[in-house]
């Protein structure tokens, strides 16, 4: 006698075999899993939802920062600029002599200082020999109440002789002898007079320089511790602020 198991096997095979009970559990199962569907795309729509709120969020504090950002870097600029304008206002008593010898030993041995330096030294040694200088040179009488600070910066790679930086002890002297500078150039002597400027502003004058020589501008030159340039004889002058001012080439190198 075969086992009942085998004949409940038989039945539910049998079963099968009608539509309608198919039809049925079909239906129920279609039911269950559309709503297991259901609810797991509602989970995930919602978990959708909160990311992109949160995406939003993270986007608008991204762009509060990229603002907050950009202002403070506008302020620092600010800053800086008022600082370049302040250092530049503060150096309009002062000149830079190239080229003039040192005298002797004492003076030799008078310590240089870095480059862009804004010290209140007075060196007798380096006083003698500007004071020498303008008397000959300039027919200008140096006094000792003239010079608020003499000193001698450190050797650049290209200076024969350590320049001499001059604080006269007011404007008119200090102008009296830079305008008494072209009289250097009459007699073709390598002592050059030029004003102190700041460690940004001289760099933008060597790139001033620089492209007279390579003929992009026509010429340039510092008024106030600015610095100038004209591209052409009839243009206008143009203050010098930031080296992309300055034109790659121009119808001056164009004709050579």
């Amino acid at each position: 006698m075969p086992p009942k198991t085998s004949k409940l096997a038989e039945e539910i095979l049998e079963a099968f075999k009608d539509q309608r009970i198919i039809d049925s559990l079909a239906s129920a199962l279609s039911s269950k899993l559309l709503a297991g569907i259901d609810q797991k795309l509602t989970s995930l729509n919602d978990a959708v939802v909160t990311v992109s709120a949160k995406v939003k969020d993270l986007e608008r504090d991204v762009l509060n920062s990229k603002q907050e950002t950009r202002k403070i870097t506008d302020e620092i600029k600010g800053i800086k600029m008022k600082l370049g304008v302040y250092e530049q206002q503060s150096r309009l008593n002062y000149i830079v002599v190239n080229g003039l010898a040192e005298s002797g030993f004492s003076e030799v041995a008078t310590a240089g200082q870095p480059p862009s330096s804004v010290h209140g030294i007075k060196h007798s040694t380096v006083l003698k020999s500007f004071s020498e200088f303008c008397k000959s040179s300039l027919s200008i009488d140096i006094m000792d109440n003239d010079i608020d600070v003499a000193y001698r910066l450190n050797k650049g790679p290209k200076d024969q002789y350590r320049p001499l930086v001059i604080r006269f002890s007011s404007r008119r002297m200090r102008d009296k002898v830079y305008t008494s500078r072209l009289l250097l150039r009459q007699r073709n002597e390598k002592i050059f007079i030029n004003e102190y400027l700041t460690k940004e502003n001289a760099i933008l004058s060597g790139l001033a320089r620089q492209a007279v020589r390579q003929k992009s501008i026509h010429s340039s030159w510092s008024f106030e511790g600015v610095v100038y340039f004209k591209q052409e004889v009839a243009s206008k002058p143009t203050k010098l602020l930031n080296a992309d001012q300055l034109p790659s080439r121009s119808p001056l190198s164009q004709d050579n």
